[in-house]
């Protein structure tokens, strides 16, 4: 299956991939409140990008080889209602979000040679209700609905 993949890709799926891991543990240890709304690690993609990018360079430098972009939480609903803002400015801060994963990489690159990739983090729909069902599995929400 993976000689159907672009050259790069392929020689890169040869090996085990180290995959980052606690943004949102990270955002906060650097002093960022993402306990207000439920947006949490996403609601910086209006507040503070840089400290994202900053974030997504630190997995890099670590030696992550995959970074997941800052979008997880997000829905459009959920953006448009804690924003205040229309749908074509929602739908930009989920973009916003793997641009800036793309730029970390992109400086990664430069700096070090080496090459990682960015992976667009989507939440269950458990992970957008933000009322922890996305691990129970219970979304209050029947079959036949």
């Amino acid at each position: 299956m993976t000689s159907r993949l672009p050259h790069p890709l392929r020689n890169t799926l040869q090996r085990r991939l180290c995959l980052d891991g606690g943004l949102s543990t990270t955002l906060e240890n650097l002093g960022a409140d993402l306990s207000h709304g439920s947006l949490w690690s996403a609601r910086l993609l209006r507040d503070n990008p840089d400290l994202i990018v900053r974030v997504h360079q630190s997995f890099l430098e670590a030696g992550a080889d995959v970074i997941g972009s800052a979008t997880y939480q997000c829905s459009l609903e959920k953006m448009m209602e804690e924003f205040g803002v229309e749908k074509p400015q929602a739908e930009q801060y989920i973009r916003l979000g793997v641009r800036l994963a793309k730029q970390a990489v992109s400086e990664y690159r430069r700096k070090s040679g080496r090459d990682a990739f960015v992976a667009a983090a989507l939440g269950s729909y458990g992970a957008v209700l933000a009322d922890g069902s996305e691990y129970r599995g219970n979304y209050g929400v029947s079959c036949g609905r």
